[in-house]
């Protein structure tokens, strides 16, 4: 029996997973889709992920739960959990969801219960703050537990791409690596060494990494805020009280910017005050 290794790429836009065959030492599979999930209004349906969540949110009129973006709250001890169809949701379930399709199609491919794996991240979830660095990680493993995943190594994700790089070196090089993400932009520069790629430790061949948490979801959400809001009536005032002209809560459009705050809309003092 073969012996593989699946490496992950858990990202905020898209997820990819690589198959690894440990004996031959190549990628045999490749497989991509976006990082999306959507909720069917039909609590029967269940949900689908990728590609067919899109379908699926179009084809039911919009009326489900669409959810993108996961890898955002991974270090946001703020969001403690969404509420599906009276369901609770944690950061790792929704995580958990993605890398669980992402296994069940590696393992159709595999014919085995791959339960080892290694799991990309930004070298900082959220710039350099150690605590919600550790929350992040630690809702990630979680997550990959919950998936199936019963051993599992972590590898920043700009590393990764560095190494695989150096395979097609001749002689050695130093390399800045930038990974310019949805949700974070990491940076690494480190040597490289194609005589030195079966090492295990490289520690001392990294010289410096970084990492801001701006992404293509932050530039996603400045433009909803100042060209979408307009729209929906920021900056529209109305009478609070006989004589007294207040303006609409900015709030109710900073939760039009963030997908995980969309649903704060479904409580009912929130449709009083819209309504208001």
């Amino acid at each position: 029996m073969k012996h593989y290794l699946y490496g992950i790429d858990f990202g905020t836009t898209n997820s990819a997973l690589a198959i690894y065959d440990e004996e031959s030492r190549e990628i045999t599979h490749t497989i991509i889709f976006p990082s999306l999930i959507y909720f069917y209004q039909d609590v029967a349906k269940g949900y689908v992920v990728g590609e067919a969540a899109i379908s699926a949110y179009l084809s039911d009129n919009m009326k489900g739960r669409f959810i993108k973006s996961v890898k955002q709250v991974l270090s946001r001890s703020s969001f403690i959990e969404t509420r599906i169809h009276n369901k609770r949701y944690t950061a790792s379930d929704l995580v958990a969801i993605i890398l669980q399709e992402l296994k069940s199609c590696a393992d159709q491919l595999t014919a085995q219960d791959c339960r080892k794996a290694v799991l990309g991240r930004p070298v900082f979830f959220d710039d350099d703050d150690v605590q919600k660095d550790t929350l992040a990680q630690t809702r990630l493993q979680k997550a990959a537990t919950l998936a199936g995943f019963t051993e599992v190594r972590f590898q920043f994700e700009p590393i990764g791409a560095a190494f695989a790089y150096e395979k097609s070196l001749v002689r050695k090089e130093n390399v800045l690596v930038a990974d310019l993400g949805g949700g974070t932009t990491d940076f690494t520069y480190l040597m490289l060494d194609p005589k030195k790629a079966n090492n295990k430790d490289r520690k001392n061949d990294m010289m410096a990494n970084g990492g801001i948490y701006i992404g293509g979801d932050s530039f996603d959400s400045a433009f909803m805020w100042e060209k979408g809001t307009p729209y929906f009536g920021k900056n529209t005032k109305y009478e609070a009280t006989p004589g007294k002209v207040l303006t609409v809560p900015v709030s109710l459009f900073s939760n039009i910017c963030s997908w995980e705050k969309m649903n704060f809309f479904n409580g009912l003092r929130i449709k009083k005050d819209i309504e208001d």
